[in-house]
């Protein structure tokens, strides 16, 4: 009998596009790029990036805001993702079920620096408040995790083999998020998705999907889906949900 392994597909929801460079040629002429690059510059809290001013059009409160700080960063991101989510979830067919939020550990993030930067899990404790799901930050590092933002980049079994955690309630009938700053190549989601034993209703929310690719407005929402064959490759990103 041949048993057929299904790779893991994994839904993700971004609250825009970021592009990872700026010019023309970068497409940061697009319309709202540099405040949605500038939100996750903020929401990342790796430096002192400035202020950005913006209304994102999914949100149902009609005001424009400044967000000068980390913490106003995931107080909007909590703000129109308890508008977004639940649609992807409805879409997608995920019936209502005890939400998990898990944090995409931070290249920073050890059992010893939970209290320190850990954007996934500040965006991630917004959503709780707001009465949206149970944060469960149980995946981190064994130690801090150096890695360069281009060139060659750490394998999901690389990034795996650095993780270690917390014993988890998550069972196959719950639904999880994982939430991060920003969705690139897709290599931390599938590190943390094998650790937690492949949860079966598991999506990605985050502030801004990388993209080289031109869009109407880089903060229109974006619905994505991930998969991968293997943690040796990079895994695969489209443009459909």
């Amino acid at each position: 009998m041949r048993v057929e392994i299904l790779m893991p597909r994994i839904p993700v929801l971004g609250l825009g596009t970021y592009y990872t460079n700026r010019g023309i040629e970068y497409n940061s002429d697009v319309p709202g790029a540099r405040e949605l690059r500038q939100w996750a510059f903020l929401a990342k809290d790796d430096g002192d990036r400035g202020a950005t001013t913006l209304r994102h059009p999914s949100s149902t409160d009609p005001a424009t805001y400044i967000l000068r700080t980390p913490a106003e960063a995931y107080w909007y991101a909590g703000a129109v993702g308890q508008v977004l989510i639940p649609k992807a979830f409805e879409g997608l067919g995920m019936n209502q079920a005890t939400t998990f939020l898990v944090p995409v550990p931070a290249s920073c993030t050890t059992r010893a620096t939970v209290a320190g930067r850990w954007p996934g899990l500040g965006i991630a404790r917004d959503l709780e408040s707001r009465g949206f799901g149970k944060v469960l930050a149980s995946v981190f590092h064994k130690s801090a995790v150096v890695q360069a933002h281009s060139g060659m980049r750490l394998s999901a079994r690389d990034l795996l083999k650095s993780l270690e955690q917390d014993k988890q309630p998550i069972h196959p009938w719950h639904r999880v998020v994982y939430v991060d700053d920003l969705f690139s190549w897709g290599n931390h989601v599938a590190a943390v998705h094998e650790l937690l034993g492949r949860p079966k209703n598991a999506m990605v929310f985050t502030v801004g999907c990388t993209d080289k690719n031109r869009v109407n407005n880089a903060l229109e929402a974006r619905y994505r889906f991930m998969s991968y064959e293997t943690l040796d490759e990079r895994p695969q990103v489209t443009d459909e949900l």
